[in-house]
């Protein structure tokens, strides 16, 4: 069973980092934070990207976790007024622009399109 508190505040660090300009931590940065044994972080963080709290990029030493999109846009939403208001059409492309890359939908070219270009 995951230990609420520790999940949390990797969750806070992730948000401090974020704030800072850092969009992606290692494990070895929250394992600093969190004065932790590096074994525990990674089993915190391993249960958190299977159940959605985390993002993986990268793999073995590169691996970074950053926040999902969702959770990005709660930690720093932005006021009422630095936006115009958006048509229903507008707002759903915009939630599918905000999705991480790797859950958008490939598009690829068409080639005849591009054969035929002057």
């Amino acid at each position: 069973m995951r230990n609420i508190y520790l999940a949390d505040t990797i969750l806070s660090i992730m948000a401090e980092f974020y704030a800072q300009g850092q969009v992606a931590v290692s494990a070895s940065q929250l394992c600093v934070h969190l004065s932790q044994s590096r074994p525990t972080v990674n089993r915190y963080l391993e249960s958190m990207v299977l159940a959605g709290d985390l993002i993986r990029v990268g793999k073995g030493p590169a691996t970074r976790y950053q926040l999902p999109a969702t959770t990005l846009v709660e930690v720093h939403s932005l006021p009422h007024f630095a936006s115009p208001e958006w048509s229903k059409e507008a707002l759903a492309l915009q939630s599918l622009l905000q999705q991480p890359l790797g859950n958008r939908v490939p598009i690829t070219y068409q080639r005849h399109f591009l054969e035929n270009y002057q």
